[in-house]
């Protein structure tokens, strides 16, 4: 549902809609900054080049996405919902993602997953206080990972010295937002159980 091809953002909501951003403003306002340097480095595996290029697109990925989770029904709902309340941890939640997938040996060094999924249990529950449900959140932790591939695909596109996207690349991304869309929904449901309850799963 929330995994659109390419990388055009969706159009912005209707005139009165409670949130419609333009793209530029939103990448201004990302707590993300992009990496300095050249992009481009031949001593690099094209693993890392993709990643690189990953974690310096991030303001853009931030944008596209809040474009289109800003159109869900729950985030429409509310009048006043400002653009740092609808992100909420999602950039640093990015930012440490994008740290996991980059992780030379993710076998053997688990500390950037467990950041990843730590934010991921934050903004869960961030979610849960503001009354948003469990839909939402997967909804827009989906369409965080649709963005991400829609990057890294623009990224293999781009890059001359790719002949296509690295299928680790892929395996790592789907690896590290399984284990976040799965711990930010415990999370959601642990805090709707209250600390008197053991979450079932």
């Amino acid at each position: 549902m929330f995994a659109p091809e390419g990388d055009a953002p969706m159009d912005a909501p209707a005139a009165g809609a409670p949130f419609a951003p333009a793209a530029d403003a939103l990448i201004q306002g990302s707590a993300l900054a992009a990496v300095p340097g050249a992009l481009a480095d031949a001593s690099l595996s094209p693993v890392a080049r993709v990643t690189r290029r990953l974690s310096a697109e991030s303001p853009r990925i931030i944008a596209n996405w809040a474009l289109r989770v800003a159109n869900l029904p729950a985030f429409r709902a509310v009048p006043d919902l400002g653009l740092a309340q609808l992100q909420d941890a999602v950039p640093e939640l990015l930012a440490a993602s994008l740290t996991a997938i980059a992780t030379p040996d993710p076998d053997l060094d688990l500390e950037p997953f467990a950041r990843a999924e730590e934010v991921a249990r934050h903004h869960a529950h961030a979610r849960t206080r503001a009354g948003f449900g469990i839909d939402v959140v997967l909804a827009e932790l989906q369409q965080l990972r649709a963005e991400i591939a829609a990057a890294a695909w623009r990224i293999a596109d781009d890059e001359p010295s790719l002949d296509s996207l690295p299928r680790e690349v892929l395996d790592r991304l789907y690896r590290v937002t399984d284990g976040v869309i799965l711990a930010a929904a415990r999370a959601w449901v642990a805090a709707r159980l209250g600390p008197d309850q053991t979450d079932p799963a």
